[in-house]
């Protein structure tokens, strides 16, 4: 039996997770996030040769948002996805527990790593974004990006903001290039309907 991997990719706050439990659901398959790979690669990595794992160690959200740029935290966030995707592509290769295959989502899932990748692979990808400003506003306030947003000041928050939009150009910038087609994201019932068509397509 073939495995199917799933990755879903894209910008902070546009749903990943929740799309890739009911993408997950739908294909009766289980589901793990980039940030968990990431958290088990911190555990045993050398900080040496992975420094962007690390790259928030011992800052508060104030402190590491004043430290940098929003184009300096966007450019970051993107390339952290070099590091991680090398355990989430380890994770694809050496698993034998979830034998039928497996969702992968996370923001270090980008389409210039993946697109060699997928077609050496029975791998699928899809992206997603979300253009509309208050609903990446309300995640950021409401959740946060940097810890749990009730954690740290509201002050630093439309800096966040900023970085996420930024992020998600530069991954549409990507996408283009690489071919694949951007799922943007209502944050309603057709986005899993959406999302299973980009990979059906």
């Amino acid at each position: 039996m073939k495995r199917r991997i799933i990755l879903i990719g894209g910008m902070p706050t546009a749903g990943k997770t929740t799309i890739a439990r009911k993408v997950a659901s739908h294909f009766n398959l289980p589901y793990i996030s980039g940030d968990q790979v990431r958290l088990i690669m911190q555990s045993v990595a050398d900080p040496i040769k992975f420094p962007l794992l690390f790259n928030a160690d011992n800052l508060t959200a104030e402190e590491f948002l004043a430290k940098y740029t929003v184009e300096e935290i966007a450019e970051m966030e993107y390339e952290q996805g070099n590091e991680v995707w090398l355990g989430i592509k380890h994770f694809i290769e050496y698993d034998w527990v979830w034998r039928e295959g497996c969702v992968i989502e996370g923001v270090s899932i980008l389409p210039l790593l993946v697109k060699n990748y997928v077609s050496k692979h029975d791998v699928s990808a899809v992206f997603l974004s979300d253009n509309n400003h208050s609903r990446i506003q309300h995640v950021v306030y409401s959740r946060g990006l940097y810890d749990d947003a009730s954690t740290y000041s509201d002050d630093v928050k439309d800096k966040e903001i900023e970085w996420v939009k930024l992020f998600d150009q530069k991954l549409r910038n990507d996408a283009q290039v690489a071919g694949y087609s951007i799922v943007e994201i209502n944050k309603d019932d057709s986005d899993v309907e959406n999302v299973l068509a980009a990979l059906s397509s």
